[in-house]
């Protein structure tokens, strides 16, 4: 092509942009402009010594060959191709980045090509650039936005995206506060952000956003302030991370630690930790207060805590100490404090020990119990136990004794009635078989004279076996239980039957007494009736003596009874162990009545003294007065 005219030629020469004129067919460069000289290095003449293809790195010399074909068709369907981004080579070796527009033209008939080739290697390089800080910034977790002076959003990132549920492009252009709704934590935040912004140009805080579906989520901002080059603000750049859960988790953690310190206090459990290399100590509030100080007012140490521990207890437990930290062990054990007043407390000490990458050991955490009110339910659980095996053992002896009275009660009622048995079919049965006869005996063959004397007879013996028959069976009646007990009292009774006594043994009894001349409550005047005589019977089996002593002395609570022979004595540890001498049964008695009987006798001689101790129950009269 040759350029004609002045001002094509200026045109051409002054172009910003470099521009080539070269051949279709053969690619031989016709003419360059300034610009390609001063892009690409080389002269002019070095230009026209050249073709299109130089200029092309090898990747690239491909994509030239499909440019040119794209131009191919008839002249007058020639027009500029749309912009293609290829890169060349400078003389220097340098690769440049350019936008290719092609125009073909003809020029005498020769088909030439006019190239315009914008260097772009700089906003190539800024481009990719801002793709790899937005590669960077897309794979943040954190939202980021940006806003205008006008608080329109012009900038959202995918974390964005995800944390308020919105996408990029339904959030930029809009207001912020169509998009993000704020609630401050305290009412006085948000004046606190401005004045912030106003003075340093940022602010970090947090606050409360919501969601688009309305969820709300905690959350901490980071603001900057945006400036141009000038200065002026241009908008805010905001960069906001949601630490709901780590809220969440931190309320539960202050949460547990409310409850520790709750459940420390409840179970008067103490923790401690003691740094080894330092010998620093942290003692919990509890384990002050179990030590009896107020929170803080020592210092928490080794040997403060060895000045609280018992004298006693001191060697054990800095030896638990000293050997866990020798041999790495867990350590529990029970020793004994004293708080700064004097009290006296148990505590229970579990602590272990952590060591280091070279197994030294490094800190000693533990806990301290408080057992005193344990130990003392363990003393009286023991104390109880010991009670309850006495009770029991108290209760077996009880049941023997108690099968041994059943069957003794047992004995005596069938003696009683072999007794009540042999009076009524011997004596009475005799004196009744006697009666009838004599009742049944026919007179009707004898003179009359002779038969009023022998009516007569009969009716004498008639009578005679009738006062018998009362008298036998006034004393089975005795025998069984006296009328006269109920009627007049414990006194006459013993009196009665002292005689009685005397005259069907042979033995006489030698009565002592004082303050009976009253009743007393019935139950108690039968219990000594019966004592007295089963003390008596067994004098008349056993003693072989003429004579025994009875002593009854009353006073203001209960009754004392003494019953006395000079026998040849006895074993009373067998006696009480043989159901036939009723030395069981009268100390039952006596036990029964809330009292005690005892019983001191020797085989070989010195006699026997059986002594009963009653209690006055509250129907027992008043006691007489001299």
């Amino acid at each position: 092509m040759s350029v004609r005219g002045n001002q094509t030629r200026l045109f051409f020469d002054r172009f910003p942009h470099a521009m080539w004129i070269f051949d279709r067919r053969t690619q031989a460069i016709l003419g360059v402009n300034q610009a390609a000289v001063a892009l690409y290095g080389y002269s002019r003449e070095e230009f026209l010594g050249r073709t299109l293809n130089d200029l092309y790195t090898e990747e690239e010399r491909p994509a030239l060959l499909h440019d040119l074909s794209t131009l191919y068709g008839e002249p007058d369907g020639w027009a500029p191709s749309p912009r293609t981004c290829r890169r060349l080579r400078r003389k220097d070796g340098t690769i440049l980045d350019v936008e290719v527009i092609w125009t073909p033209f003809l020029d005498r008939g020769r088909e030439e090509i006019l190239a315009v080739f914008q260097d772009v290697t700089q906003q190539r390089r800024t481009e990719e650039r801002l793709r790899f800080q937005e590669a960077i910034v897309s794979q943040v977790h954190d939202a980021i936005f940006a806003i205008d002076n006008r608080r329109r959003i012009i900038y959202w990132n995918r974390a964005a995206e995800r944390q308020y549920g919105l996408p990029a492009k339904e959030a930029l252009g809009r207001p912020l506060p169509d998009i993000v709704s704020c609630r401050w934590l305290l009412p006085e935040n948000e004046r606190a952000v401005i004045q912030s912004l106003s003075e340093v140009g940022a602010w970090h805080g947090h606050e409360t956003h919501r969601r688009r579906d309305g969820e709300p989520i905690r959350v901490e901002s980071s603001v900057t302030l945006l400036r141009d080059d000038c200065g002026d603000r241009i908008g805010l750049l905001a960069v906001v991370r949601d630490v709901t859960e780590r809220a969440r988790s931190e309320e539960k953690l202050r949460d547990s630690q409310r409850q520790l310190l709750e459940a420390e206090k409840l179970g008067h459990i103490g923790a401690w930790e003691w740094d080894v290399a330092t010998g620093a100590q942290i003692w919990s509030d509890e384990l002050y207060r179990i030590f009896g100080i107020e929170p803080g007012r020592i210092p928490a140490t080794f040997e403060g805590f060895m000045s609280l521990v018992g004298t006693e207890d001191r060697p054990a437990v800095r030896a638990s100490v000293e050997n866990a930290l020798r041999d790495h062990q867990p350590f529990s054990r029970e020793f004994t404090i004293r708080r700064p007043g004097g009290v006296i407390r148990t505590v229970l000490a579990c602590g272990e020990v952590l060591v280091d990458g070279s197994r030294r050991p490094v800190r000693l955490v533990g806990a301290t119990l408080d057992i005193t009110d344990r130990k003392r339910a363990e003393a009286e659980r023991a104390r109880f136990l010991e009670n309850e095996r006495s009770a029991r053992g108290a209760a077996e002896a009880a049941a023997a004794q108690l099968e041994v009275l059943s069957r003794r009660l047992v004995e005596l009622q069938e003696a009683e009635r072999r007794s009540l048995a042999r009076e009524l079919h011997d004596e009475m049965g005799q004196l009744l078989t006697g009666l009838r006869l004599l009742l049944t005996t026919d007179r009707r063959g004898v003179p009359g004279r002779t038969r009023e004397r022998r009516t007569g007879d009969t009716r004498g013996k008639m009578m005679s076996i009738i006062s018998e028959l009362m008298k036998r069976i006034r004393t089975l009646s005795m025998d069984l239980r006296p009328a006269m007990l109920d009627d007049l009292g414990l006194l006459p009774a013993l009196r009665w039957h002292f005689k009685r006594y005397g005259d069907q043994t042979g033995v006489r009894v030698k009565f002592v007494q004082a303050g009976l001349e009253g009743r007393l409550e019935p139950a108690l005047e039968i219990a000594t009736f019966r004592i007295v005589q089963e003390a008596l019977t067994n004098v008349a089996r056993h003693a072989g003596v003429a004579a025994a002593s009875v002593d009854l002395q009353r006073d203001d609570d209960r009754l004392r009874i003494r019953i006395e022979d000079r026998g040849p004595g006895f074993d009373v540890e067998s006696a009480l162990r043989s159901p036939s001498s009723g030395l069981a049964g009268m100390r039952e008695r006596a036990r029964l009545m809330g009292g005690s009987l005892s019983i001191e006798s020797q085989p070989g001689g010195g006699g026997t003294r059986l002594t009963a101790e009653l209690p006055l129950g509250p129907a027992s009269g008043p006691l007489p007065r001299k």
